[in-house]
């Protein structure tokens, strides 16, 4: 059995000046896992056993650790499939994001009460065409019975 010595068998020690930065990002990334309600994750468990929520919070990680401001980021159905509590996670996720790192956010989603969380401008679309843009109460005021219809039954 080889036993390494500070050198960790070749790598830096962990208190050597060049892992430094390094360790910043790995801490920086593992308070966002905390931050977002996943701090009981372990390394140990395979990100297959994730859960819906679970895995999209993950993917959002990426994003808060991001030194990227003032960009506009797509989300593409977020919280489609899942329950409504991890829903309103991903809800409160993409408005942190928005709000504390100044980023602008365009969210596809069937999802109408996610929608009316985390939008200022809804567009209504059908068969690829925008049939209303505005406010949630826009939209709930208006004259076309596609958009009352996908409100009211929303």
């Amino acid at each position: 059995m080889r036993r390494c010595g500070e050198d960790l068998c070749g790598f830096a020690a962990l208190d050597d000046p060049s892992v430094g930065p390094l360790l910043a990002s790995l801490q920086q990334t593992l308070d966002s896992f905390v931050e977002i309600g996943l701090g009981y994750l372990s390394l140990e468990r395979p990100s297959g056993t994730l859960s819906g929520g679970e895995a999209q919070r993950v993917k959002m990680i990426r994003h808060l650790g991001s030194s990227l401001t003032d960009v506009t980021y797509v989300f593409d159905e977020p919280t489609a499939g899942l329950d409504p509590i991890s829903s309103a996670e991903i809800d409160d996720l993409v408005l942190k994001l928005q709000q504390e790192h100044h980023i602008a956010s365009i969210v596809v989603t069937h999802d109408l009460h996610s929608a009316k969380t985390i939008a200022n401008r809804l567009a209504l679309l059908d068969d690829g065409n925008v049939v209303i843009e505005g406010t949630f109460e826009e939209l709930q005021k208006s004259d076309i019975e596609f958009v009352r219809e996908f409100v009211k039954h929303s």
